[in-house]
């Protein structure tokens, strides 16, 4: 199964991501840098169902924290990337970041391995 179709979106599609790591490649996937205040423009723009939000730490995703509780009380799907450990020198992890994730009041659905280095969970409020 193509990425794409594990993360509910279109092959070739072209997705807006808020702290894209500079040479990140997913397989079937456009991605497009964004920021935050740009993201709904973006989205709009790109007819992407999701964003995508990348984290690096336990620190980047508190700081994110206000804004990821925005996209949940809009009902906009994100999916929050963080890395594999020990690549970046996370201090993340699947339990980690759904805890986290839940300290805000936000809710992981699924969750996707992307590449050796890379993990994601699904966040949809519906």
């Amino acid at each position: 199964m193509s990425t794409a179709k594990k993360m509910f979106l279109s092959p070739g599609q072209t997705v807006p991501c808020v702290g894209l790591p500079s040479g990140l490649v997913i397989d079937d996937l456009k991605l497009h840098a964004s920021t935050f205040k740009e993201l709904a423009k973006d989205l709009a723009a790109t007819g992407s169902s999701s964003a995508f939000v990348f984290v690096v730490s336990n620190k980047d995703l508190q700081e994110q924290g206000n804004e990821l509780v925005k996209l949940w009380e809009q009902k906009q799907n994100f999916w929050l990337f963080y890395p594999k450990k020990p690549h970046l020198e996370t201090d993340l992890s699947r339990d980690v970041s759904w805890m986290a994730l839940k300290k805000l009041g936000i809710q992981g659905t699924r969750q996707v391995g992307i590449s050796d280095q890379w993990s994601c969970m699904y966040c949809k409020n519906s």
